[in-house]
């Protein structure tokens, strides 16, 4: 028996010449009869059934249920009544969210009472039975028995159309019930307006999974209506809690069968824009003729997969799956181009790049957007656009978008693989160098310039981050899910090396892919699973890898068991940790078998053993044994998971659809192949689940698949039909350059005496070519092996007498000026759960000031523009004040009595009267709730904005807040001057930790130090600097005869007596990686932070790591030098001697020494624009037949010529003369300079081929 395992890219070859595609039986005229909406309505699939368009914007459809986990989609099929008809639904979702805009058709008197908050029913819901329910794509039907009204919903992109049969009734109408929201969402603004007697529209702003999610919506109704407007706030039953309502009462009257429709039009901008969507997209009132344009867009989106099957529940999962894929993510611009942007303000697109919104990417990078890359490329590059216009608008990729809102939802970066995917397979139609760059900026631990709630920003840019980059790791005790993070890092950051190699960035390459690798430190030998490692470098003590705590443990929603196999892009070294391919299968074997424990495990669904294919980790983990030599095993699962996980029923999926990509797994799957890294563009082959399937792809190129004789019983793949390497050379993966081929997939062997005929009946049913191989395969049949799988106290109690806190009167009298008499509190700015403040008075005058304890405390009403006294202590001593002359200060604690008047954000003041009530001072804070972090932290980018240079900005390294209102920062140097120089010019507020709460201390550098081993020598471009010197120029020779390499970090020491004490401002890390060659000077400048540190004269030293060579034991290279301001120092300083023999220096001025990067980087006369003028006016583009670049690096002196140009990127030897040609011609540039001074800098510059450049378009 034969087992293959190919990769798309090169291996997998497809067959040239093939004139046509016959698919057996196929008599399928309409693809969307085999599309059964339901399937994923009932268990936990949380799909919904509505009338929708292929990602289309709004998604009118019934909702059966108000709250909990499986009211995610608003519909559960389980239930039996009908809320309404909502308009906004999330499809397959672990979180809810949406159902805005609910109508709901009545007859008879209506209720619309607030219900419990245990209730799932509104008081005018109706009961319904799925014997009168219908829902097919595009369409959704039901009759609601309470009223006798069939309703009905079609809709386009962005508008819905909904017809209601009423029975004869005086008392017909509409609720309207615009406070409805799944959930329950906090609703912030409302705002609801009948226009005229069949126009309604509104606007509100929700808050809840989207912390600002903005609907406006425009309904027309085909009949008048009277209406009663309902706008008060009610109390909801059981709890002392009013919330406010916005419904609107519609009241006419109707005859038997009479038809009443409603067209509902929504956008994220404003209610114009909801407007002007019906009236574009709905001109007239044809429901049927927009039910009939609904269904031809899914027929265009279905029709994209021919299958052969006698198997109709096989052809309904199949379509119903291929229709899950096409719900989200959502178009979210209006039909004039306008979107809410990530910045919540309007932007403008055009027609051609459409916006959308609902980007589950932690779920749907794994297959939907590989699959996207193979059955609609172009649709697939329109949500990497969007994803690039989320980065420019909100400062960051999102993980998890919800109508323009970073919900900071799940973990990873995972919009990095869709790009890079899609761009290793030549679907290139966005801005590259834009999505480049995001890419480096997601991977980064930087929460500046990010537009999100305070709330979102730890979890949209976590710590873990800051400690994947700078200490190699994410400690345990340092940040929750720490494992799966670090895993999804490593793959997101190998994706980004591949995407550097593509862009000839050397250095992030190499330091991505180092980062790729740190998902080695995780690894447990002993245990072999991935687990924590805490600060200290332990393993995380005790160990249960079957247990899963949700949110609460090293793994998100999952378990060591399910997350060990998260190596995408490194299975054999993941193998090779395992200890070889038979441990890893025997390890694989175990994971079918073991059972699960722990507690929230709602996520963690359609178990086999511990692989759970419910949820998204797992979903690779069958197609590894097919890497491990063990293919059958591969084919044996995946049809248990066909048969067991999916079906043609309500409760038909065994987890959460997440927005396609369970249905993803399906279609790929069944397809018989599956990426399991998707950026490598390698496709491991499992069994195709249907005996033949054609994709249409774009262009009118197809691709075949064949399984041959395909049963229950042959279901082990034993050969696939190839060509050979030379023409698999001319094909790269899916989606990208195909012409009609096919891959066959036999599944039976050739009985020997009909094998002629065999091969005469292939070539003519099915292509004839002289690259075909036949061979004649032994019977395959296996039988599957089933593996089996203290008592509590009463607290006493005790009666006491309380005197209740007090309002005082705020007191009259003169101010006082704040230049004679200072009134303050301890900090300007407070969290909104302070509960006392500290108050300070000085008396700077030169006359005595008398008071007593007493003092009155004050809140602003911004809404009423004055402020009201608040209660204060209801006994105060009667202490009397005497503030003498030049007195430094008094102090007195204020309590705020939260329990009697609730904290409210915004400014306080605290009065005090003097001198027997003749005068008066304040002092005023001001409390800020989470919703305003933002301003504080825009006051310290304000102040960065005015003062960069200033001592506290330069310290600063990072910051941002916690869920708990603390702002953490990362300083250089935490000093007792520093933290109050900060606090009196920068920001004052009660809950800053920095450094996490720990203050510098003096720390002594022990390892030993090298200046000259090995050829490798460091040294200082000066022996002596003087006192004020703010950077030093180092420079690194290597003669070793080998390669050595560094990062970019360093430490400054300061000798004291016999020991190196570090300097804790001249402390870098970051992770670059450089590479210095033999017979090469790496030059480098390191910071002193005179401002941060007292560089007082006296010896100092530059330590820097080095590896040399194939030598893995770390090295750690100095430079030595002085700080001096004597008499002689100032003589050595003028004669500027350096560190190294004078012969050394003449040696070394045949060697290329030039800076990498300098503060000022050179300029061509003119600039960028100048420069790529010039080139684009004098390059022979016609010297390349298609598009090229060459890539060029050259060193530009201190004086701004050009010298030693080389080739980095070759093409062809033509091209490359040409690329140095241009070179050759350039005039002088402006040198790069280096604290102030002219330097030599090595400058890279891609030379761009276009020969679609005619001489008429070049400028004169």
């Amino acid at each position: 028996m034969k087992h293959y395992f190919y990769s798309v890219i090169p291996v997998v070859v497809f067959l040239l010449g093939i004139t046509s595609c016959s698919i057996q039986n196929k008599d399928i005229s309409d693809y969307t009869q085999y599309v059964n909406p339901f399937i994923g309505t009932g268990d936990h699939g949380h799909t919904f059934p509505g009338a929708i368009v292929p990602h289309g914007m709004i998604q009118p459809s019934p909702d059966t249920r108000i709250y909990q986990w499986d009211a995610c989609s608003g519909y559960h099929y389980s239930d039996s009544t009908i809320n309404g008809f909502s308009h906004t639904h999330l499809s397959g979702t672990g979180c809810g969210d949406y159902g805005d805009v609910l109508l709901m058709p009545t007859v008879g008197e209506q209720q619309y009472e607030q219900e419990p908050l245990d209730s799932q029913c509104k008081a005018y819901a109706s009961g319904f039975s799925h014997e009168n329910e219908t829902a097919v794509p595009g369409y959704y039907s039901v009759f609601l028995d309470r009223y006798g009204v069939k309703a009905e919903l079609t809709a386009t992109k962005r508008a819905a159309i909904h017809r209601y049969t009423f029975p004869e009734s005086e008392k017909a109408g509409f609720i309207l019930d615009f406070d409805y929201s799944l959930q329950r969402q906090k609703n912030e603004e409302m705002q609801i307006e009948v226009i005229s007697d069949t126009e309604i529209r509104g606007r509100k702003k929700t808050v809840y999974w989207a912390f600002d999610q903005y609907i406006n919506f425009y309904a027309e109704f085909s009949k008048p209506f009277t209406y009663e407007l309902v706008t008060d706030s009610v109390m909801i039953p059981g709890t002392d809690n009013k919330i406010p309502q916005s419904k609107v009462l519609l009241h006419f009257a109707t005859s038997e069968g009479e038809k009443v429709l409603v067209k509902v039009g929504i956008s994220g901008v404003d209610m114009a824009g909801a407007r002007r969507n019906v009236e574009v997209e709905l001109p007239d009132w044809d429901f049927d003729m927009v039910r009939k344009e609904a269904s031809s867009d899914w027929q265009r989106y279905l029709s994209k997969i021919d299958i052969s099957t006698k198997d109709e529940d096989q052809k309904k999962i199949f379509y119903t799956a291929l229709y899950h894929t096409a719900v989200a993510p959502n178009l979210f611009a209006d039909v004039d181009g306008r979107y809410l942007g990530m910045d919540l303000r309007i932007h403008q697109t055009s027609a051609d790049r459409p916006v959308y919104t609902v980007f589950s990417l932690w779920d749907t990078f794994r297959a939907l957007h590989p699959l996207m890359t193979i059955i609609d490329p172009g649709l697939n590059n329109q949500f990497i656009r969007s994803l690039i216009r989320k980065h420019e608008e909100g400062g960051i990729f999102p993980m998890w978008d919800l109508a323009s809102n970073y919900t900071g939802t799940m973990i990873g970066y995972h919009a990095v693989p869709v790009i890079v995917d899609a761009y290793m397979k030549g679907q290139r139609d966005f801005d590259v160098e834009t999505a480049y760059q995001a890419c480096l900026r997601t991977a980064q631990y930087d929460t500046a310039g990010i537009h999100c709630p305070p709330l979102v920003l730890p979890h949209l840019m976590p710590k873990s981050k800051y400690y994947k980059n700078t200490l190699g790791y994410i400690p345990c005790d340092f940040e929750n899910e720490s494992v799966a993070k670090a895993l999804e890092y490593a793959y997101n950051d190998w994706c980004i090396s591949q995407f550097a190699n593509e862009m000839n960035d050397t250095l992030n390459h190499v330091r991505y892919g180092l980062l790729g690798k740190a998902y080695e430190k995780y690894f447990d030998k002993s245990t072999r699973f991935m687990r924590g490692v805490d600060s200290k470098g332990k393993w995380r003590t005790p160990f249960n890898p079957r247990s899963s705590n949700h949110r609460n443990d090293d793994y998100c929603e999952g378990t060591a068991w399910q997350w060990t196999w998260f190596v995408p892009h490194d299975i054999e070294g993941l193998v090779a940790l395992m200890g070889g391919k038979e441990a890893f299968s025997e390890k694989l074997d175990s994971l079918f078998t073991v059972t699960l424990e722990g507690e929230g495990l709602a996520d963690v669904t359609g178990l086999i053993g511990q692989y759970a294919h419910g949820n998204e980790p797992s979903h690779h983990v069958t197609y590894l044994y097919a890497l491990a030599g063990r293919p059958e095993r591969t084919q044996e699962l995946i049809r248990e998971i066909f048969d067991t996980q999916y079906r043609n029923k309500p409760d038909g999926l065994c987890g959460n659809d997440d927005c396609g990509q369970m249905s993803a797994w399906y279609m790929l799957s069944a397809m018989g192949f599956y990426p399991v890294n998707p950026v490598s563009g390698e496709y491991v082959f499992g069994a195709p689940q249907l005996p033949e399937m054609v994709l249409h792809l774009a262009g009118g190129k197809t691709f075949t698949i064949i399984a041959e004789n395909l049963s229950k019983e042959h279901k082990y793949v034993d050969s696939i039909i190839k060509i050979d390497t030379i023409l698999q050379q001319r094909f790269h993966c899916f989606g990208a350059g195909l012409t009609k081929d096919k891959v066959s997939i036999d599944f039976q062997d050739i009985p020997e005496d009909s094998f002629e005929s065999f091969q005469s009946a292939f070539k003519k049913e099915i292509v004839d070519s002289p690259l075909l191989e036949f061979n004649i395969m032994t019977d395959i049949t296996m039988d599957i092996e089933i593996i089996p799988t203290t008592e509590t106290k009463q607290p006493s109690h005790t009666t006491s007498f309380v005197l209740q806190p007090t309002p005082r009167n705020i007191p009259t009298g003169e101010a006082i000026s704040s230049a004679l008499l200072s009134m303050k509190t301890e900090y300007d700015y407070y969290p909104l759960s302070t509960t006392e403040v500290k108050m300070i008075v000085t008396n700077y005058s030169q006359q005595e000031y008398t008071c007593g304890n007493g003092y009155s405390l004050a809140y602003y009403n911004d809404n009423k523009q004055q402020w009201e006294t608040l209660p204060t202590d209801p006994v105060i001593e009667d202490v009397g004040w005497i503030l003498q002359p030049e007195h430094p200060s008094n102090e007195q604690t204020i309590k705020l009595y939260t329990s009697e008047v609730p904290n409210r954000a915004g400014k306080y003041r605290i009065y005090k009267a003097f001198n027997r009530d003749t005068k008066i001072a304040y002092a005023e804070f001001e409390l800020i709730s989470s919703e305003q972090h933002q301003k504080l932290l825009d006051k310290i980018m304000q102040y960065h904005a005015n003062h960069a240079k200033a001592r506290v900005m330069v310290n600063l390294n990072s910051w941002g807040f916690s869920e708990n209102d603390t702002l953490y920062m990362d300083w250089m140097v935490n000093s007792a001057e520093l933290r109050d120089e900060f606090r009196q010019k920068v920001l004052n507020y009660s809950a800053i930790i920095i450094n996490d709460g720990k203050t510098d201390v003096p720390t002594y550098f022990n390892e030993p130090m090298h200046m000259d081993t090995f050829g490798i020598r460091m040294y200082t471009e000066k022996a002596m600097y003087p006192v004020n010197t703010e950077s030093v120029s180092v420079r690194i020779v290597n003669r070793s005869g080998r390669r050595i390499s560094m990062g970019s970090s360093y430490l400054v020491l300061r000798k004291e007596g016999e020991k190196w004490l570090s300097l804790p401002g001249a402390t870098v890390w970051t992770l670059e990686l450089h590479w210095v060659p033999s017979n090469k000077i790496y030059p480098f400048p390191i910071s002193l932070y005179p401002s941060l540190n007292a560089i007082t004269p006296g010896v100092y030293r530059v330590v820097k790591k080095i590896d040399i060579g194939n030598n893995c034991h770390n090295w750690y290279f100095t430079a030595e030098f002085r700080i001096g301001n004597g008499t002689e120092e100032q003589d050595i300083l003028n004669k500027e001697p350096s560190s190294k023999p004078l012969s050394e220096v003449e040696e070394e001025t045949d060697m290329d020494i030039a800076y990498e990067v300098v503060e000022e980087m050179p300029e061509y006369p003119g600039g960028m624009s100048a420069l790529l003028d010039f080139i684009q006016n004098n390059l022979q583009h016609d010297k390349a037949n298609s598009p090229k670049r060459v890539i060029v690096q050259f060193i530009i002196d201190e004086r701004g010529n050009i010298s030693k140009p080389i080739i980095l990127r070759s093409i062809n030897p033509e091209l490359d003369k040409e690329a140095l040609r241009i070179v050759s011609l350039m005039p002088q540039w402006k040198p790069g300079r280096q604290n102030g001074k002219a330097e030599r800098v090595r400058y890279t510059l891609p030379i761009i081929f276009n020969p679609s450049i005619k001489e008429s378009d070049m400028i004169e």
